[in-house]
């Protein structure tokens, strides 16, 4: 169960384990408060696939209650005609409507936390929800363990898993494209992403830069703002969604993050897998969990656009050093290949059926 199937992280691992367990001869049913025809990320013509139409935002509190009441409803009912032996859950709302949802139906249910709820908090009625909610669970996966330390306030220790993120980029017979000087970011056009501050800080160093571009791929709520923004700015190229980001990895000279906060940052993962050197805000666990040297540089947890763009200068203007970090950063990419986190979802699986 996950709230859809559209762009992010949380969404392609959904997909990607409901194909994986479709394939190893179970039967998957795949819920979402959205229909299937907003899904980006295909499932199986095998997977049962139901969207119940509960996506809407709510206008006020009480709309609020009342939407969440027939969430609950609707949810129960889906999950009673699946008849499952097993439940998985993805993503704080959609796991606090789905635990409650599993009142009284005896079967395993497992949630996910994709975000750190330290930092991404939700509304004070979502959080007593949340409180009342996440001790009934069977267990729970956390993509760090700074994330499962912290969501032991509601489940006990021996009921959490730490799996990070998986990738799956294409095999080095796929990659054909040649290196440009490119400062590349990917992710939703979002407040948290704070993807102003990269423009702050190109505003401030594209001078002295003057044969890179600046790429911004993806989509969201804050593209006019940060559209707006770069008006006054030279080359800077905003590529909107994109289906396949593998080429945009490819191609890049640098990768730079600048969330305030991340659960795990599927994106630069990627961009590591393809041996781009990145920079990024200390802005999760999972930065200091990749180790000292894996090819990606940190900057702080709120750095201003002086020391962003200084950053940037100084490994733009390196060869000798982005040669080095893109060898780390594709070795230390490999322990999060598909091939090595899948097993570990497998045996979650396992160990609750």
């Amino acid at each position: 169960m996950i709230h859809s199937l559209s762009g992010g992280g949380a969404e392609r691992l959904m997909a990607q384990l409901a194909n994986r367990w479709h394939d190893q001869g179970h039967h998957v049913t795949l819920i979402t408060w959205s229909l299937p025809e907003s899904d980006i990320y295909p499932v199986y013509s095998g997977v049962r696939r139901v969207g119940l139409e509960m996506l809407q935002e709510s206008r006020s509190l009480f709309h609020g209650i009342w939407a969440n009441l027939k969430r609950v409803r609707a949810l129960r009912k889906a999950i009673t005609r699946a008849e499952p032996e097993w439940v998985l859950s993805f993503a704080d709302q959609m796991n606090i409507v789905g635990a409650e949802a599993m009142r009284g139906i005896n079967v395993p249910m497992w949630i996910a936390e994709h975000s750190h709820p330290k930092y991404q908090r939700l509304s004070p009625m979502w959080e007593h929800w949340r409180s009342r909610s996440y001790p009934r669970v069977t267990g729970c996966v956390a993509l760090t363990s700074g994330i499962a330390g912290y969501m032991q306030r509601w489940v006990a220790a021996d009921r959490l898993r730490v799996i990070p993120p998986a990738i799956s980029p294409p095999s080095a017979g796929q990659i054909h494209s040649a290196r440009t000087k490119t400062l590349l970011t990917v992710g939703r056009l979002s407040k948290e992403k704070n993807q102003l501050l990269l423009l702050d800080a190109w505003a401030r160093c594209s001078q002295d830069l003057p044969d890179w571009t600046l790429r911004i791929v993806g989509d969201g709520p804050e593209r006019d703002n940060l559209k707006h923004r770069a008006k006054s700015l030279q080359r800077v190229e905003f590529a909107g969604w994109v289906d396949d980001p593998w080429q945009e990895y490819q191609t890049a000279g640098l990768f730079v993050l600048t969330s305030q906060y991340e659960g795990f940052p599927v994106a630069m993962l990627e961009a590591m897998s393809q041996g781009v050197p990145c920079i990024t805000t200390d802005c999760t666990d999972a930065v200091r969990e990749l180790g000292v040297d894996c090819g990606v540089s940190v900057i702080g947890e709120s750095p201003t656009a002086s020391q962003l763009a200084e950053a940037m200068v100084e490994l733009a203007k390196s060869e000798t050093r982005r040669e080095a970090m893109a060898v780390a950063a594709r070795e230390t990419a490999l322990a999060y290949d598909w091939s090595q986190i899948g097993p570990l979802w497998d045996s979650v699986l396992a160990e609750s059926t």
